[in-house]
């Protein structure tokens, strides 16, 4: 049995990894990296995320082709699993040649992610060129603020190290992308907590994601937000597909597990379920209580900004108050052009 979960952003595939072992009553995992059957953890979870279970992650073509063919050495054991995903952005632009800070044109960018998804598009290919089961976690865009907040740190975009703090990614992602823009608003003495906040509203385009692959191949279509809601039904789809039998024993320890990490995605999902509310009450002078991170500030102002075309007199603001009749009372036309 070799079978491969993936999907093109953060959605749960490391718990769902981790489940399809444990529910079928798996006591070790074979761990490529360390080429070494370990320990199967007997509950992943820290307060973010479930990377307490070491799943074998390959990123590229490549590198996956390299993790399937690595189980065909094994002397032990029959059950193998990868969780493969797209190239890093600095590997695939050392493989085309490019510096990755150099890269300023559109055009440039738009060729790296084309080779990107092509390369992405290959690691299934060859999954089932070579009898490994694939399931995708599909990314639903009516869902594509889950990800404002970074729960993996375990690498950095431009660099094979892990990140120090999610603070340390937020800059590396700007220094990266908008240098440029950085640089006007320094110039310009604009470097105050609001201007920041302002600046990135600007910049970003939080409801933009990269579309998933089309899969011509068997395989089996999960849309993430069934897994994060309905999972012990998904659960029991995936064995079918899989040809495996859940452990009942195995079921029960699994489901309070199950619970835990759902409470981490619903309440990443909080600020999904009400940002179109808070800009209408916003703009509309609704009553309505909020209490919202720095990253969930940046797009309100963006959604103000780009379509409502209003901005918020943010001098000296350094957290939005905390109801949406407030930010009312601070609106003003946009003088940006968008």
């Amino acid at each position: 049995m070799k079978f491969c979960v993936s999907s093109t952003r953060s959605t749960g595939c490391t718990f769902l990894d981790w489940s399809i072992h444990f529910l079928s009553r798996q006591n070790y995992f074979y761990h490529v990296p360390s080429m070494s059957w370990i320990p199967l953890s007997q509950n992943p979870l820290s307060k973010i995320n479930a990377h307490g279970h070491k799943k074998n992650h390959p990123s590229g073509a490549d590198l996956n082709l390299k993790f399937i063919n690595s189980f065909k050495d094994t002397s032990k054991g029959d059950f193998f699993s990868i969780y493969p995903y797209k190239m890093h952005l600095d590997n695939m632009c050392n493989k085309l040649g490019y510096q990755l800070y150099d890269v300023q044109t559109p055009d440039i960018w738009k060729k790296i992610n084309q080779e990107i998804d092509l390369d992405y598009q290959k690691i299934f290919n060859d999954c089932h060129v070579h009898d490994t089961k694939i399931i995708f976690l599909g990314s639903n865009p009516d869902v594509c603020l889950y990800g404002l907040k970074i729960r993996v740190l375990d690498r950095m975009r431009t660099k094979p190290i892990p990140a120090r703090s999610t603070d340390e990614l937020i800059e590396e992602f700007q220094n990266l992308f908008f240098k440029s823009s950085i640089d006007r608003w320094k110039e310009l003495g604009l470097t105050e907590i609001w201007d920041i906040r302002e600046r990135m509203a600007l910049d970003i385009r939080p409801f933009d994601i990269n579309p998933d692959p089309i899969l011509c191949m068997p395989h089996l279509h999960i849309d993430s937000r069934d897994w994060w809601i309905r999972g012990p039904k998904v659960i029991q789809k995936i064995f079918k597909f899989l040809s495996l039998t859940v452990d009942q024993e195995r079921m029960q320890q699994w489901l309070p597990i199950y619970c835990q990490w759902q409470e981490i995605q619903t309440d990443a999902l909080e600020f999904v379920y009400y940002i179109d509310h808070i800009i209408n009450a916003i703009v509309n002078n609704i009553y309505f209580e909020i209490d919202l991170t720095f990253e969930e500030e940046i797009v309100v102002q963006h959604c103000l900004i780009y379509q409502h075309n209003l901005n918020l007199k943010t001098w000296q603001l350094t957290k939005f108050p905390n109801n949406t009749q407030d930010l009312y009372n601070l609106l003003e036309p946009n003088i940006h052009t968008v």
